[in-house]
């Protein structure tokens, strides 16, 4: 999960009750990447301090309210 210097993008799909995408929207959302991050993880071997993607993930984490 190499998580790049920068900014991201979520895309947002809105369906009707059978499931047909009926708009599209792009914006940004602190907690759905907080919420991908922690749902993607990072490998048990790269979890130290020194490692940028452990940073992010347990940011992540915090910002969810997993931990104080």
């Amino acid at each position: 999960m190499p998580l790049q210097e920068g900014n991201y993008v979520m895309v947002f799909f809105g369906t009707d009750h059978e499931g047909k995408i009926q708009e599209v929207k792009l914006g940004h959302s602190q907690k759905m990447f907080d919420l991908m991050t922690v749902f993607i993880g990072v490998d048990h071997n790269q979890c130290t301090l020194e490692n940028r993607d452990f940073q992010e993930y347990l940011l992540a984490l915090s910002n969810l309210v997993y931990f104080d």
